[in-house]
């Protein structure tokens, strides 16, 4: 099992990244940001135009000018500050993310429920890391006695063993994604996306979560093209009727996919 400091995301410091020029209409301006980091520190400025910015970008409803505003704006709080403090806030863990498209993940697992005892779905960010998403649970330990009696109706012996197993109890109004068993995050159906270990999420598992509450078929099927096996079961798909939807018919008909 990998260690969770290992899925920390290589961040670069601001002060070792090479600035580059972006554009709009006839205005330009050279960023150290991404565009996710330039919005999400619109967020937490003091000033109202920014903040605008951030918020319609929370409520999907952005205009052609907040990208570039958001790197404008960005760009001046290290003016403001220095790059040190702003390189050191954007390593801070995640705070947790509120969407209003989680219902789409969360009928393609509901559709699953009705027919899967586990039902878990892939995914891969575009690093090639591996990722499941599952309802969420929590491992729970139970014992159960049995008892044996040997021997005829003169004499006769009982004994009693305790068996301890591992249950796992779910809540299926929440799902949680993972890799190689370590939970990093969880989506609520409420449309809140939060980390669960602050030292184990970073921002690139979030910008896949985000991709895929927005269009959940778009990123399975990323998950099939690239690795050729099916999101849902995980095995080999090779017609390309299957590799076109990500998933075989069978898991296509429970996902409530098209398939071909």
């Amino acid at each position: 099992m990998s260690q969770p400091l290992n899925l920390i995301a290589e961040f670069v410091p601001l002060d070792k990244r090479a600035a580059r020029r972006i554009t709009y209409e006839h205005r330009t301006i050279d960023t150290l940001f991404t565009d996710l980091e330039a919005v999400g520190i619109c967020g937490g400025l003091l000033n109202g135009q920014a903040r605008q910015v951030w918020k319609r970008s929370q409520l999907k409803k952005s205009l052609p000018a907040d990208t570039f505003a958001g790197h404008v704006y960005a760009m001046k709080t290290i003016e403001e500050t220095d790059l040190n403090t702003v390189s050191f806030l954007l390593t801070l863990p995640p705070l947790p993310i509120g969407v209003k498209t989680t219902h789409k993940a969360f009928q393609l697992f509901d559709n699953l429920k009705s027919q899967q005892q586990r039902p878990s779905l892939r995914l891969i960010d575009k690093s090639g890391i591996k990722y499941s998403i599952n309802f969420y649970y929590e491992e729970v330990t139970e014992f159960k006695e049995t008892t044996k009696t040997k021997g005829d109706e003169k004499f006769s012996v009982t004994t009693t063993d305790r068996i301890r197993f591992i249950k796992r109890v779910y809540d299926y109004d929440t799902l949680v994604i993972e890799t190689d068993e370590v939970k990093l995050a969880r989506i609520y159906k409420n449309g809140k996306i939060c980390p669960i270990n602050d030292a184990t999420t970073n921002r690139s598992v979030f910008e896949l979560l985000l991709r895929f509450v927005n269009d959940p078929q778009k990123e399975l099927v990323y998950y099939g093209s690239v690795t050729g096996n099916c999101s849902n079961c995980g095995l080999p798909i090779s017609d390309k009727r299957s590799i076109s939807a990500a998933v075989g018919p069978t898991c296509a008909q429970h996902l409530g996919f098209k398939w071909g």
